[in-house]
């Protein structure tokens, strides 16, 4: 039996970053034309609210898997699980601060938080998706870039 554990390749953490602050670019830019469409300016604040507790939730949701690398292959699904309840919570204290601490709509500004909330979540579990589709054989993923290579998963929760 082999004790050498496969080594884990690191998080391409700036990448994943830049692509959460693209698409919040991209769906701010959506949001302001859609609010100047229908001419809800009042709509403005809860919208760009929203999507600012979301982008920082998701920026802190992509943190604990900046140092996954480092350690065992064993703490990949917990530090990715890990960052799912960083989510909620960031999520969940941004909208408190919006509604109750700065005054905004209580109903607008929830109804934008969770379009933020799905549309951030999805890209982050395509962002995850890819990394763990990149990890070696060894480790659950396809092994690296070879189309053919069948994934080796030996944890009773898959």
């Amino acid at each position: 039996m082999d004790s050498e554990q496969p080594s884990i390749p690191p998080f391409p953490l700036r990448r994943s970053l830049l692509l959460t602050a693209l698409m919040v670019t991209i769906g701010l830019a959506a949001s302001a034309s859609l609010i100047a469409w229908f001419g809800a300016a009042a709509q403005l604040g809860p919208a760009s609210g929203a999507a600012a507790v979301a982008l920082l939730a998701a920026l802190a949701a992509l943190l604990p898997m900046a140092s996954a690398h480092r350690g065992p292959a064993q703490v990949l699904v917990m530090r990715a699980l890990s960052g799912t309840i960083i989510r909620m919570f960031v999520t969940a204290m941004g909208l408190l601060l919006l509604t109750a601490g700065l005054g905004l709509e209580r109903v607008a500004t929830s109804l934008w938080t969770l379009g933020w909330y799905a549309t951030l979540l999805c890209v982050e579990v395509f962002i995850l998706a890819s990394y763990f589709r990149s990890l070696p054989g060894a480790l659950g993923g396809r092994g690296g870039n070879d189309p053919n290579a069948t994934a080796r998963v030996e944890t009773p929760l898959c």
